[in-house]
């Protein structure tokens, strides 16, 4: 079961052997002349996702591919498929600072690892993402009344089957 996870450059991902029992993200450019990460053979299994260190919060004026959400469920899936099978899994972005730290950040805080407390780097847009996608991809346990009362269209119409029971109870 994973119980750890780094973050790092595209260069130290790119230098590194493959672990085998270590998974990775690997998050490139989408208009890098470089293309994919070379990753070194030997990793348990490899993910690659493309899009920029962007947040829309903070508009940088030129074109750019924000995360999506097809993105953020690709990977919490992946990290779901892999997390028992593996010990931990490396995460890298360009300079391994914003995108990987919140991938990473992510990671740990969903399976209750630690991350450094003080780092506050991470794309925050990033995080939110996946955290959004594990609401909507993940199986729940259950639901309060409150959640599910929530959910309900109050000018839905009442099934003739319900009213019929109300009336003959």
């Amino acid at each position: 079961m994973i119980s750890r996870i780094i973050f790092v450059s595209r260069i130290a991902a790119e230098n590194t052997i493959g672990w085998e029992n270590w998974a990775v993200i690997s998050i490139s450019e989408p208009d890098s002349s470089f293309g994919e990460a070379k990753l070194l053979d030997g990793w348990f299994a490899v993910h690659r996702a493309c899009f920029h260190d962007v947040d829309p919060a903070r508009p940088c004026g030129e074109p750019h591919v924000l995360m999506n959400e097809k993105h953020a469920r690709d990977i919490v899936a992946f990290i779901h498929e892999v997390a028992p099978n593996v010990e931990g899994i490396l995460v890298h972005c360009k300079a391994g600072v914003s995108r990987s730290a919140a991938v990473a950040k992510w990671i740990a805080d969903t399976y209750d690892m630690p991350f450094p407390t003080k780092y506050d780097a991470y794309n925050r847009y990033v995080y939110a993402k996946l955290a959004e996608a594990k609401s909507n991809l993940l199986p729940r346990e259950g639901y309060t009344l409150k959640e599910l009362v929530a959910q309900c269209n109050p000018n839905a119409p009442m099934p003739a089957e319900v009213s019929d029971w109300e009336n003959n109870g």
